[in-house]
């Protein structure tokens, strides 16, 4: 729970409670996906020394999300993970056929590359953006008056005296007092 109190010159008290419930369907993950099509570089390359277990020269898939700690599987275990600004270089056997993306309080993305449009070969260094979908969450808000009884409006629509509403929607919330000899807003 998160309390904010306001206080205005006219005596008038504002508490708002944030309370951030579970989302719907509580105990279900929210999904990671791919956007857009996968990129195969024409310039960059993996280094000759960077090899697999086989000995063979590593293919590369440099993950590029506004997220970030993320960890990896695949089929043939991942050789390496270097982590980069924005994303991440993950390097794979160039015969590897999955790339599988875990986050916390997201269900795994499974990657299967030729389905995805991806063919490794040794040196090849791909390119994919990865989003996380952001769950909606309810926020309970709690509004406390002084004086009691002080009418309210959400929307500008009359609301009454209070004291919980449900709101919906965007992260922003607005308060406003107003009394016969000023006008207090906020938001």
């Amino acid at each position: 729970m998160i309390r904010l109190v306001f206080s205005f010159i006219a005596a008038a008290v504002f508490t708002v409670d944030c309370l951030f419930a579970q989302p719907s369907g509580a105990g279900s993950l929210a999904e990671l996906r791919i956007l857009g099509k996968p990129e195969k570089s024409e310039t960059d390359r993996v280094a000759f020394g960077t090899k697999d277990r086989s000995g063979r020269t590593c293919a590369a898939i440099r993950v590029i999300s506004d997220m970030v700690g993320f960890r990896y599987g695949s089929n043939n275990d991942p050789v390496r993970v270097d982590p980069l600004p924005g994303g991440d270089m993950v390097y794979l056997s160039p015969d590897e056929q999955v790339l599988d993306i875990y986050h916390e309080g997201y269900r795994p993305l499974k990657v299967i590359l030729r389905e995805s449009g991806i063919v490794l070969k040794e040196q090849d260094v791909w390119t994919i953006t990865v989003k996380g979908d952001v769950p909606a969450i309810k926020i309970t808000v709690t509004i406390l008056t002084e004086p009691e009884g002080s009418q309210i409006e959400i929307d500008s629509s009359p609301a009454g005296p209070g004291p919980v509403y449900p709101l919906a929607g965007g992260p922003s919330l607005g308060l406003e007092f107003r009394s016969s000899d000023r006008k207090c807003k906020l938001g």
